[in-house]
């Protein structure tokens, strides 16, 4: 029997703009940030649309323990000031429960699903990437259930570990993430989120006399002055100019992890006019979750310190776009490019565009790996119609 919890709740809102003088009832409207979570405790924001009165009541599938709250238990009008709370989910199973907001006159409910431990085992939220004896010192961060995050794979010889960054009114927040490959002095991808504030409108720092500090120096290439290698580039996976909302978070764009052996034909032509149009999308809504790969080839170089750097042999984007108030909140689109010297004028063309679905059997990494099915039946299948160039 489904225990009903009477609170009150809240969420996140995109506020309706009413023109001039002319005054109108809201549509009442609510959803989720999130349809499902990790299972360590944690909040989000929700959104309520409403001219009127609202309450919230919980709804648990399955038991009576209550593992919902929220900040505030009643209001009045739009909000985007109230906070979900969830707590940890002990146990192997996912659990759910409704969300209810009771209006005036109707209610709406949205599912929310948080996951179990059982995730930790599957290269979720949780898991560590085990230690390889051929690569010591070499340790893994346990994951996250960030947005963004493909499904953990456990390649010989990487490590996936993360950096944080302070925002400006002080608070922490993830910068990026690596899935580092420590045999070819690469990463194979790095994860991050997108925003305008993330962004930023600093400058670019040129920190180049710096290592990795959650990676082995003995496993990072030498960058801090180029490669010494005619036609290549230190590459940025994340590339500074999204990371320019303070020094230290551009900084850590700098560090060798994040560097790959990149041609200077792809680095400052096509590939640049992608990252800048990357950065424009993540202007039109809430948060740009993105995802940029080098793929491993046959061919090495060596450093100016003498290491042997692999070559990648293409390198790819998947992007998922999140706005709250579109009808499918969560689209995607995925990019792919062969390792060449492309022509100054080559633009991003129509050819080089994949489905995220597309791109994971050519890379053979699950992206998004914690949207739920149906968010990523729809984002990764589809050519996001709002990613346009």
């Amino acid at each position: 029997m489904k225990s009903i919890i009477r609170h009150t709740v809240f969420a996140a809102v995109a506020a309706l703009l009413l023109g001039c003088s002319e005054k109108a009832d809201l549509e009442e409207q609510f959803s989720l940030r999130k349809s499902s979570v990790g299972y360590s405790a944690g909040d989000m924001f929700l959104s309520i649309q409403s001219s009127g009165y609202w309450t919230i009541s919980f709804e648990y599938d399955g038991g009576d323990e209550e593992w919902l709250s929220v900040s505030r238990t009643s209001g009045t009008g739009s909000t985007n000031s109230v906070i979900l709370q969830y707590g940890a989910n002990l146990q192997e199973e996912s659990r759910s429960a409704y969300v209810i907001v009771n209006f005036e006159d109707k209610s709406l409910r949205a599912r929310l699903l948080q996951r179990g431990r059982s995730s930790m085992y599957t290269g979720g939220e949780g898991y560590q990437i085990p230690s390889w004896e051929e690569y010591p010192g070499l340790v893994s961060d346990v994951t996250r259930g960030w947005t963004e995050l493909p499904q953990m794979k456990d390649i010989e010889g990487t490590a996936w570990v993360y950096h944080d960054l302070r925002l400006n009114d002080g608070k922490e927040f993830r910068n990026y993430s690596i899935l580092y490959d420590a045999a070819r002095l690469f990463p194979r991808w790095v994860a991050y989120p997108l925003t305008k504030t993330l962004a930023g409108s600093g400058s670019r720092t040129n920190k180049w006399e710096q290592t990795d500090p959650k990676i082995p120096a003995e496993y990072q290439p030498y960058t801090q002055a180029g490669w010494g290698q005619s036609g290549f580039d230190r590459g940025h996976m994340l590339p500074s100019a999204d990371r320019l909302i303070n020094d230290a978070a551009n900084w850590q764009t700098f560090y060798p992890t994040n560097m790959t052996m990149q041609r200077s034909g792809l680095n400052q032509g096509v590939w640049a006019l992608l990252e800048s149009q990357t950065r424009a999308w993540a202007m039109t809504c809430d948060t740009l979750y993105v995802v940029t790969g080098a793929m491993p080839s046959e061919e090495w170089r060596t450093d100016r310190a003498k290491n042997k750097v692999n070559v990648p042999s293409a390198y790819y984007k998947a992007i998922l776009r999140y706005k709250a108030s579109d009808k499918n909140q969560y689209s995607g689109i995925a990019f792919w490019y062969d390792h060449l010297d492309y022509p100054e004028s080559r633009q991003i063309l129509e050819s080089d565009v994949l489905t995220i679905a597309q791109l994971e059997e050519r890379t053979g990494f699950n992206f998004f790996f914690n949207l739920t099915e149906e968010e990523a039946e729809y984002a990764e299948k589809t050519i996001s119609p709002a990613m346009k160039f």
